[in-house]
């Protein structure tokens, strides 16, 4: 739900339900005030404004509802009045994000007044949102915390369609090179993957151990199994953190295909220890 989306033109449908002379003629919308005590009351609704039309002169009175804050959030005692983020904001313009997201409303910076969000020792913030007077959606306001942690994974919207992850090339039309790495033992050629260095340029000999290493015959040619093009990127230690750990090895040499590889993309990975 996202109440406060597009308030301008929710209300421009409802003025062009009264008369079809009406329809998409509202032009401005002034003087949004609190219907308590006017006549406007009468109508049961809680606010009323100035309209103007375009094509027309003049402008008229109109009772509507806005939103009040105050019970739209519902009772804090009842509800999680609270979110956890990394980020501190120190303004209720700053945590106007942080809000909309944990209750999907389409709150603008605009709709509310500039206020400080207060801290206190332990770090927890108290944001008040209170709107604006000329505000079209809502009046009154409301108070949540902002405590200091992860973001919630639940609160941001998702597709929840992760697409290329399993293929970081991108080449979701070829396979991932990286499937090719596993199986390799490398033990006759630990020499020579040590030897290797990063922009060693690609050579019938690395065409060799590749085709050894993997089982399938590799070239230097453009087509299916081709180092054409293809970079050494890393060779050395294990980096913690950012390779995938295997105990019995303590070195890994990484060789990028290039894009005249037809039927594999990503890299191939080896695994080895010094000779």
């Amino acid at each position: 739900m996202i109440p406060f989306d597009n308030p301008f033109a929710e209300l421009s449908k409802a003025v062009g339900k009264l008369n079809p002379a009406l329809v998409n003629k509202l032009e401005t919308v002034e003087d949004v005030k609190p219907s308590a005590g006017t006549a406007h009351e009468l109508n049961k609704r809680n606010s009323y404004a100035r309209f103007a039309c375009v094509g027309f002169r003049g402008t008229v009175d109109a009772s509507f509802d806005r939103i009040d804050l105050n019970k739209f959030m519902g009772d804090p005692k009842k509800q999680d009045m609270s979110l956890r983020s990394r980020s501190k904001p120190a303004t209720s313009h700053q945590a106007i994000n942080l809000m909309n997201r944990k209750w999907q409303l389409g709150l603008k910076v605009g709709d509310i007044k500039l206020l400080p969000v207060s801290y206190d020792v332990e770090g927890v913030g108290l944001v008040t949102i209170e709107a604006v007077p000329e505000c079209l959606s809502a009046f009154g306001k409301f108070s949540f915390y902002v405590i200091p942690g992860p973001d919630n994974i639940s609160d941001i919207p998702l597709q929840r369609d992760l697409g290329l992850g399993l293929y970081p090339s991108g080449q979701i039309a070829k396979g991932q090179a990286h499937i090719l790495s596993y199986p390799a033992d490398t033990t006759t050629h630990n020499a020579y993957l040590s030897a290797l260095f990063a922009n060693k340029p690609v050579d019938e000999e690395m065409a060799t151990v590749v085709s050894e290493l993997t089982g399938f015959q590799w070239s230097l040619n453009p087509g299916d199994y081709s180092l054409s093009g293809a970079v050494v990127t890393y060779v050395g230690e294990v980096r913690n953190g950012w390779d995938v750990i295997k105990p019995n090895f303590s070195r890994i040499a990484i060789i990028k295909l290039g894009a005249a590889c037809s039927n594999f993309a990503g890299e191939l990975v080896f695994y080895h220890n010094p000779n």
